[in-house]
């Protein structure tokens, strides 16, 4: 058994938040002492106890896509919002991650025997190491037993997660647009134009940077994230996360 701090996350090494906090440790059930879930880029939570989500994206491209079913552009950046689980909520979804045992070394997810089909990725973090979950055509069945009964632990995980708000209730707190203290600039490097012009007084150089409060697009769930276009070169604004690096 390990306990985890939980509550602000800044509190335990990462960067502040505007959600709520908690300051009860939690006893986790036979999990490592610190849990980073990433979700194919579209929930992340938190060893704060914290839950990010993407909040749609545009032109029917990302969300919760169905199985198998490949976007059919890299999809553009996607504001996020934030949420807080109590220390109950944060032990349901670790005793969950820990029962279907995905914080471990990833099992053979087999092959479907078909093609043109998009990847799931799911990376889990502990104080143990990273463990990358990679699943061709999730939701398709190999044929193959042990395989088969890999990916519907997977398949239970995930939708265990895309519902935490049914699935926890009172031990799960709103979400709220996250409104991140820096934002990330990069370079795009897919071939997709920006309709919009740089708005920001602050110059596209790749890295990290803050916005005047007075200068963030009305309309935006955070204010700022997007693709823009500078002298004809798209550039992607991001929400810097808690224990993100600056791009370089």
């Amino acid at each position: 058994m390990a306990v985890l701090c939980v509550g602000a996350l800044w509190a335990c090494g990462g960067s502040k938040s505007s959600a709520p906090t908690s300051t009860e440790p939690v006893v986790l059930p036979d999990v490592a002492t610190l849990v980073v879930i990433d979700v194919d880029g579209q929930i992340l939570v938190t060893a704060g106890g914290l839950v990010y989500r993407t909040t749609g994206i545009p032109d029917g491209a990302g969300g919760w896509r169905a199985p198998g079913a490949a976007p059919p552009a890299p999809p553009p950046p996607a504001a996020l919002e934030v949420a807080e689980l109590s220390p109950a909520g944060l032990a349901q979804v670790l005793g969950r991650l820990a029962e279907l045992g995905l914080a471990s070394e990833p099992p053979d997810y087999g092959d479907v025997g078909i093609t043109d089909q998009d990847t799931f990725e799911m990376t889990i973090t502990t104080s143990a190491g990273t463990f990358f979950h990679s699943v061709y055509a999730r939701g398709e069945e190999t044929g193959d037993g042990a395989a088969d009964d890999s990916r519907q632990r997977l398949e239970d995980f995930v939708g265990f997660l895309g519902n935490l708000e049914s699935e926890l209730g009172d031990d799960m707190g709103g979400f709220a647009p996250f409104v991140p203290e820096q934002w990330s600039i990069t370079a795009d490097d897919f071939s997709r134009a920006s309709g919009i012009p740089w708005p920001f007084s602050e110059p596209a150089v790749v890295g990290c940077t803050s916005f005047p409060e007075d200068e963030i697009a009305a309309g935006r769930t955070d204010g700022a994230t997007g693709l823009y276009a500078v002298d004809g070169r798209p550039f992607a604004v991001e929400p810097l996360l808690p224990g993100e690096d600056c791009p370089t």
